[in-house]
């Protein structure tokens, strides 16, 4: 699964590692607000497995991505290159 994520990040850019991020919230909606005040970092931290197929996440993210403003979008591409 996470071969998947890293084949996605190195073919488009891991500039797109934001809206991937904001998939995985999206996925985990209920989860989080069902999570009682010590579970929630481990959520918020991503150490908590994600149970869904890369495919499904990407198939969110991408959408994310293109919604994205594209002054928002050229800022993370600049971050990712003074990084």
């Amino acid at each position: 699964n996470v071969l998947q994520l890293w084949d996605f990040y190195f073919a488009a850019g891991v500039h797109l590692n934001v809206p991937v991020l904001a998939a995985q919230f999206i996925l985990r909606r209920q989860s989080i607000l069902k999570a009682n005040k010590d579970e929630l970092p481990s959520y918020l931290t991503g150490r908590q497995p994600l149970e869904v197929k890369p495919q499904s996440l990407l198939s969110l993210a991408y959408p994310l991505f293109l919604k994205l403003p594209k002054d928002f979008f050229n800022e993370l591409i600049e971050h990712t290159q003074r990084v």
